[in-house]
């Protein structure tokens, strides 16, 4: 059995406040404009998530580069990765589209 089964897997399921999460959208942007604001005369390797999903061992060479490192294959375990979409773990998902679909954070619930 592999534990990329999702049969064998836990079947958690949240319920979200939208109003809460919109704080915590807001909170996320000050803080990045913060850092942003920060380091504004260094360069900075910016990372999405998406990026390092797409293409992990490619974009690890990119970091190891970055940072002066010699680079070097590295294992990427992805054992834990959530496979189930957004709309299977959120209870309450059709109600935060709802809530964010005419904002710039609705791409996160398409």
């Amino acid at each position: 059995m592999s534990i990329k089964d999702t049969a064998k897997r836990p079947t958690i399921q949240i319920t979200l406040n939208p109003a809460q999460y919109k704080v915590f959208f807001e909170k996320r942007e000050r803080y990045a404009e913060l850092v942003r604001e920060r380091f504004k005369d260094r360069d900075l390797l910016k990372i999405s998530c998406e990026t390092l999903a797409s293409d992990n061992s490619g974009y690890l060479q990119t970091v190891q580069t970055n940072f002066c490192i010699q680079p070097q294959s590295l294992p990427v375990n992805d054992l834990k990765k959530e496979l189930r979409e957004l709309k299977d773990i959120i209870n309450n998902y059709d109600e935060l589209y709802r809530f964010f679909v005419n904002t710039k954070w609705s791409s996160y619930f398409e």
